[in-house]
């Protein structure tokens, strides 16, 4: 239970503040999630002094632009992913004839059609 919990040294605030983040976490999903972290953050702050409240901005704020740069560069991702996959498909496809004729170009020297000729 949380109110047994009496974090004074630095591993025990940690072994609390993960089970509290993890407890919290599993509700991430819920629209009202969002509006409750910063409802409550606002509540833990309001007796804080107001340097230390700073470096909790400064904090979020760090987290909110590597999340915002994880996610454009994901979006990058997603984008050139889908612009390699797509098949071009308004070029004419080669017939047996076309291959052949590129054959015979490739080891008679293009004269595939006068020799015929000759026959």
């Amino acid at each position: 239970s949380i109110t047994k919990m009496r974090p004074w040294k630095q591993w025990y605030q940690r072994r609390v503040r993960g089970r509290v983040a993890h407890k919290l976490s599993n509700y991430n999903d819920d629209e009202c999630y969002a509006k409750f972290v910063k409802e409550l953050t606002l509540e833990l702050c309001k007796s804080m002094v107001s340097e230390d409240i700073k470096k909790v901005s400064n904090a979020l704020i760090n987290v909110a632009h590597e999340k915002s740069r994880q996610e454009k560069e994901a979006k990058k991702k997603a984008q050139a992913s889908a612009k390699k996959s797509t098949l071009n498909v308004s070029k004419k496809a080669p017939t047996s004839s076309d291959l052949l004729d590129d054959y015979h170009d490739d080891q008679y020297g293009g004269y595939y059609e006068d020799d015929l000729d000759f026959m």
